[in-house]
């Protein structure tokens, strides 16, 4: 039995009669616009990886060399290497004050949780639906898609790398709103996804990066209210979304995606952003 019918593999209409070999279509490719956006970005994954076989070892992803921050300001991507702290000491400073902030954002919770909950898992519908992007975006959805995937690609990687402690582990009296993630907390995932999502879109449209990073910063700001990340992790994943976006552009599949969301997206939208 096959999709309800004792006609295993063959349209009702079709049952009964006698199959013919000329039925066979020979010419018939599985269309490339076909391609559903979770496994086209896995195309875009690949060859990210093609294209960038040693991106683990990247000196800025690696905190080896400086990344600006924002002009006159550079900084290296390491776990509260902020100020430039060395010692223990230092460190334990910095993790009080920052836990100090993250406890003074309970008020938050109750204003942002409907929000906090709706992004555990999958975000990309809160860019949908900002930017009013269509289901007959495809080609938009496809490259939100592909920045997302890489991003989680290259978060998780950094996280094994640093292993660094989530919120409630280094303070346990901090009680997170939502169920902790069972992986490291530099850099946060939900904020270099939304990131390269941000910078993405802005590549394809100039004029649409700007709002786009405000929701990713909104994305990144509700994991912290939540109580499972910290500003670092978020920082962290804004500034490798930054880098991550260089080293996407320029590879031909991701190019050709990036062109295909701008005739959808300029099209439709550009003139509603000043």
């Amino acid at each position: 039995m096959w999709g309800g019918t004792s006609h295993f593999g063959v349209e009702p209409m079709h049952a009964g009669a006698p199959l013919a070999e000329s039925e066979i279509i020979l010419e018939r490719n599985f269309s490339n616009e076909d391609w559903a956006p979770s496994f086209f970005a896995e195309r875009i994954l690949a060859e990210f990886h093609e294209d960038n076989p040693n991106w683990r070892t990247d000196p800025v992803l690696t905190g080896a060399a400086d990344i600006e921050v924002e002009p006159g300001i550079d900084r290296r991507l390491k776990p509260f290497q902020w100020n430039g702290a060395t010692d223990n000491a230092q460190k334990r400073a910095d993790l009080f004050t920052e836990i100090t902030r993250l406890t003074e954002l309970d008020f938050e919770r109750r204003n942002r949780e409907a929000e906090i909950y709706d992004q555990l898992d999958f975000f990309l519908d809160h860019f949908s639906n900002m930017l009013k992007i269509t289901p007959r975006h495809y080609n938009t959805h496809r490259l939100m898609a592909a920045a997302d995937r890489v991003a989680l690609t290259v978060a998780m990687h950094f996280k094994e790398e640093w292993h660094f402690a989530r919120p409630n582990q280094v303070f346990p009296y901090l009680v997170p709103m939502i169920p902790v993630p069972m992986h490291s907390s530099w850099p946060s995932g939900h904020a270099t996804e939304a990131y390269l999502v941000a910078e993405a879109l802005g590549a394809a449209v100039a004029v649409l990066r700007a709002p786009a990073l405000v929701l990713a910063r909104r994305i990144a700001e509700n994991r912290e209210v939540a109580g499972v990340h910290y500003r670092e992790d978020s920082d962290a994943g804004m500034l490798m979304a930054k880098h991550v976006i260089t080293l996407l552009n320029g590879s031909d599949e991701f190019e050709e995606l990036k062109e295909k969301a701008a005739e959808e997206l300029t099209e439709t939208f550009a003139h509603q952003w000043p």
